[in-house]
């Protein structure tokens, strides 16, 4: 008898990369990205992310490299509390 093959894994990963408008007010600006980071960080997972930090014309990306999460409708949905759903960016990640 031989042995079934095992169902096939999707091991794609997701870059996140969460774009955020300056308020003009700089300690407002750290509590949402300690949020935000808060809220990736909060779903384990393989998928990386970024916070960019944007006033029109400069911006600053804060990478993560140590950090993970998951991907998923609901982490978008509470993403979507800080930031407006068009400023959160999906792309394919490294694997």
């Amino acid at each position: 008898m031989a042995l079934a093959e095992p169902p096939a894994i999707d091991v794609s990963r997701s870059h996140i990369r969460v774009v955020m408008q300056r308020s003009g007010n700089a300690n407002r600006d750290n509590s949402k990205i300690q949020r935000i980071y808060g809220t990736l960080v909060s779903k384990h997972g393989a998928d990386t992310f970024s916070i960019a930090l944007t006033d029109g014309n400069e911006v600053i990306e804060f990478e993560f490299p140590n950090d993970t999460t998951a991907c998923s409708p609901e982490l978008l949905e509470k993403l979507a509390q800080d930031v407006p759903s068009e400023s959160i960016e999906i792309s394919p990640g490294k694997s």
